[in-house]
């Protein structure tokens, strides 16, 4: 098998670099998606039972039972941790079924609105390293496509300017999908 001098078998075709949570700093918005999404069901499920609304904290909650877990799981985690237990319901679930899915796209309108709303930033720890490998491929391989992608399937319809938002306009012109 050929090699580049970056070491790349020749067979590679394509560069896929992931946006969220990589090239940008998402996670401070997914919190706040989840704390808005969860006080929004905890309250309502409050209201009737009578209970007294406890909102969804967004250091310790976040932590303990949603960061690092695949997404169904930290609903069904901090669900479990307040004993409700909701069905799964499909992928086809409106944002207002009561289901995990449906609490799962609820919490996808809303960081797609923060989104719009607060933009996305160029994550500190990661971006300069990362932007630096982009460029260095584009430069050592000028006609190998980029593609710059979130890695959960949710962002598959995002608006124009949710997808936006992550890339320089520089990058663009260089030819990194986004």
């Amino acid at each position: 098998m050929a090699e580049t001098r970056l070491g790349l078998p020749g067979s590679i075709h394509a560069c896929l670099f992931d946006l969220d949570g990589v090239l940008t700093e998402t996670a401070t918005l997914h919190a706040k998606a989840w704390q808005r999404m969860f006080d929004g069901f905890l309250s309502a499920c409050a209201r009737p039972s009578g209970q007294p609304f406890v909102p969804f904290d967004v250091v310790r909650d976040y932590d303990l039972y949603v960061d690092g877990k695949p997404r169904d799981d930290g609903r069904l985690s901090f669900l479990a941790s307040h004993g409700i237990q909701l069905p799964e319901g499909t992928g086809d679930d409106p944002p207002t079924a009561e289901t995990i899915h449906g609490l799962g796209k609820r919490k996808n309108r809303i960081v797609l609105g923060l989104m719009r709303e607060e933009g996305v930033q160029a994550d500190p720890e990661h971006l300069p390293e990362e932007i630096l490998l982009t460029e260095a491929f584009h430069r050592r391989f000028p006609d190998l496509p980029q593609v710059a992608c979130f890695d959960t399937a949710f962002h598959h319809d995002l608006p124009r300017v949710a997808w936006l938002l992550p890339i320089r306009r520089r990058n663009e012109a260089q030819g990194v999908w986004r």
